[in-house]
């Protein structure tokens, strides 16, 4: 587990130098003010690591160190935190710097404001610390060997290609991100930054770590990487803020006269236990802001009748609808369900009486409530309804006030997802599913609607992503409120669904009324080459990083007779759905077993604690001192992605896993020795196979 020191926080300021120090027992900030505003020095205590050795970059790097206002403003709370505040000013730029020192972390946050007369432009501003990175023509010393690995995506979701780098490729190579819409095929566009919403700055020895972590529940914000070049050295930059991909966070872009824009948090700590342990301390930052799963999380396993069903593979016409998607055709997917033991059905496009209307189709499956109650009285399920959103929908079932606008005027055949009449017909819609029984709600077709000018919708000429997402939380709210206890899925909320992430992972999330659950990156289609090409790896990573659930359903018909794609997906989709039934009886029937054994753990994969030892070794622990120590603790996957058969010897402490150094256990279904807090186990895994070994305690 990932270590960190603490210590209570300190504060020194000497109004006759006009320098700060601030720190705790494993970070020190040394801040000047007597030349200008300057966090200048940023120093690893225990290991003598300097973070930072140059002056701080305010808006340019060209910019001069703007003079403060005032002395700093030093307060100190009830639990020993340190807050210093620090005001500068920069041409008609206000800019108030807060840092904060709690026992095991440093942060600072920005807020600016435009105190002229006239709108400020402030898409090329950037803010940050500084750190040379050359001697001469080569590589500082104590920067060799140290690696940046991105958090969450150490893997790109879209091709499964690592992104940690070394500090020679921060000079070699181009930041960007991937992006898609309907109108155009995805595509990586190149930046000058490199963004993440995390990093972890690991040194050459892989066992120290700096975390470098953004978070703003307000607006979409990530954590920078970038070099650059002030009076002929190259330095990096980090931490601060600034706008990277299509020139988020959009609020800050263009500030009108005296309006301001607070920046989101970045939270220095320093970690042990390399990138990994970067990863874990940043998912524990994370759950206290409330990124993760509900309180009691019991999801049901969902069966999802779009696989066989011809409908999807096929033209979607009222036609169709009335040929495959009847009562009847339900009745034989719910049937499916109750044999491989799934305890929702989930109803993918086809339920509605036009696309993504979100009116229930009574002429073809009679009363919503009658088809409720027939699914719990008969096979004990719930209901699961798929709810596309503005970009992806039939726009005959809304009104025409809800369509856009462009900037001539010349009304577009296409929804704009701020539009009043939109945003109450689609709530109005919602609620009604829940009041007559919907247990679960997917709001897929996320994407950006694209510009829109009308301006009686009252959004910004044209519309913005960062309204677009509003809206979004809107028609969340407008549910949740009434339906707590509904389940909700988000897409990404600028991109839909796809495999590409451009939100922050945790944007929108644990906002009041907002959803419960991430898509898991549109691996449903392909599920055994998504894995095998290291695209759904990438699922590995966002576990290690947030406790957010993730909600999948995979094809069945895509796996083995080892249930690999569904061990690889419960393992790492808090809650699983799945369809598709397998040709292959003797495959079927592995599937029922796998489901079998499933529920029987489920609280470890639900509620669990995840681990990784490796990327395919994950545990789940389920552990409270609080509680006492008895049976299963933890349930180990072990997956061969392999086409050849492997012997695996898999050793790892107990703290690797969250259980106590002292506690004794013992395996099923594998060889296992323990020594101490030590454990190794031994695995024999087919081609492309799986193992599961129980952890429990030993008398």
């Amino acid at each position: 587990m990932a270590k960190r020191s603490q210590e209570a926080p300190f504060v020194r300021w000497s109004r006759r130098t006009g320098e700060l120090m601030l720190g705790n027992a494993a970070l020190q900030l040394h801040i000047r003010t007597r030349d200008g505003l300057n966090p200048c020095r940023l120093v690893q205590r225990r290991t003598g690591r300097v973070y930072a050795d140059g002056d701080y970059c305010y808006v340019s790097p060209d910019t001069p160190l703007p003079p403060i206002q005032e002395p700093p403003q030093i307060g100190q709370l009830e639990d020993g935190t340190y807050r210093v505040t620090l005001r500068a000013r920069i041409d008609t730029l206000l800019v108030e710097h807060a840092f904060r020192a709690t026992a095991s972390a440093l942060e600072e946050q920005l807020t600016v404001t435009n105190a002229g007369e006239q709108p400020l432009d402030l898409r090329d501003a950037v803010f940050g610390f500084t750190r040379n990175l050359l001697e001469g023509e080569s590589l500082c010393a104590d920067l060799q060997g140290s690696r940046f690995y991105p958090i969450p995506y150490r893997r790109e979701p879209f091709n499964g290609q690592f992104l940690d780098m070394t500090a020679d490729d921060l000079l070699s190579r181009q930041g960007g991100f991937y992006f898609w819409s309907f109108d155009m095929v995805p595509q990586l566009i190149l930046t000058v930054a490199f963004g993440s919403e995390a990093w972890a700055w690991v040194d050459a020895d892989a066992e120290h770590a700096l975390l470098i972590a953004k978070h703003n529940p307000d607006a979409m914000e990530w954590s920078l990487l970038q070099p650059f070049q002030r009076e002929g050295k190259t330095y990096l930059r980090f931490g601060g803020a600034g706008l990277w991909k299509l020139g988020d966070p959009e609020p800050v872009a263009q500030l009108d006269p005296w309006q301001s824009f607070r920046f989101g948090v970045t939270r220095f700590v320093a970690c042990e236990g390399g990138w990994k342990g970067a990863f874990y301390v940043f998912r524990e930052w994370t759950e206290t802001l409330g990124h993760r799963f509900p309180a009691n999380y019991d999801p049901p396993v969902h069966w999802n009748e779009l696989y066989d069903n011809p409908l999807w593979w096929g033209p979607d016409t009222p036609e169709r609808r009335q040929e495959v998607y009847q009562l009847s055709d339900m009745e034989a997917e719910a049937e499916k369900a109750a044999e491989i033991g799934c305890e929702a059905l989930y109803l993918d496009p086809g339920w509605d009486t036009l696309f993504a209307s979100s009116v229930w189709a009574e002429d073809r499956l009679g009363t919503q409530r009658d088809f409720v109650r027939w699914l719990e009285e008969r096979y004990g399920m719930r209901l699961a309804l798929h709810n596309p959103l503005a970009a992806w929908c039939d726009i005959n079932g809304y009104p025409m006030e809800a369509r856009r606008k462009d900037k001539d005027g010349q009304v577009l055949p296409a929804l704009c997802s701020a539009s009043p009449a939109y945003l109450q017909t689609k709530a109005e819609r919602l609620v009604q599913l829940c009041r007559d029984g919907a247990s679960f709600l997917m709001y897929d077709g996320a994407m950006f609607t694209g510009e829109c000018y009308d301006e009686s919708h009252g959004h910004s000429l044209p519309l913005t992503r960062h309204e677009h997402c509003m809206a979004i939380l809107q028609l969340l709210q407008a549910v949740k409120r009434e339906f707590p206890q509904v389940l909700i899925e988000l897409h990404d909320p600028v991109v839909g669904g796809s495999m590409i992430r451009y939100a922050p992972t945790y944007f929108l999330h644990a906002l009041p009324g907002s959803s419960d659950e991430l898509w898991g990156y549109e691996y449903m289609w392909e599920t055994m080459d998504d894995l095998r090409s290291g695209r759904s790896l990438s699922l590995y990573y966002v576990n290690l990083a947030y406790s957010i659930p993730i909600y999948l359903h995979i094809d069945l018909r895509k796996d083995n007779e080892h249930a690999l794609v569904f061990w690889w997906y419960a393992s790492t989709c808090r809650h699983l759905g799945v369809g598709g039934k397998h040709p292959d009886p003797k495959v079927w029937e592995a599937h029922k077993r796998a489901m079998q054994t499933y529920r029987s753990l489920k609280p470890f994969y639900t509620r669990g604690t995840f681990y990784g030892i490796d990327e395919t070794v994950h545990a789940h622990t389920l552990w409270s001192k609080n509680l006492p120590a008895q049976g299963t603790v933890a349930v180990l996957n072990v997956f061969n992605l392999a086409e050849t058969e492997v012997e695996r010897e898999i050793r790892f402490h107990l703290s690797d896993i969250g259980l106590p150094e002292g506690l004794s256990v013992r395996a099923t279904d594998a060889p296992c020795h323990q020594r101490d807090a030590q454990i190794t186990l031994w695995a024999r895994l087919p081609a492309l196979g799986h193992q599961l070994i129980s952890l429990e305690v030993s008398e």
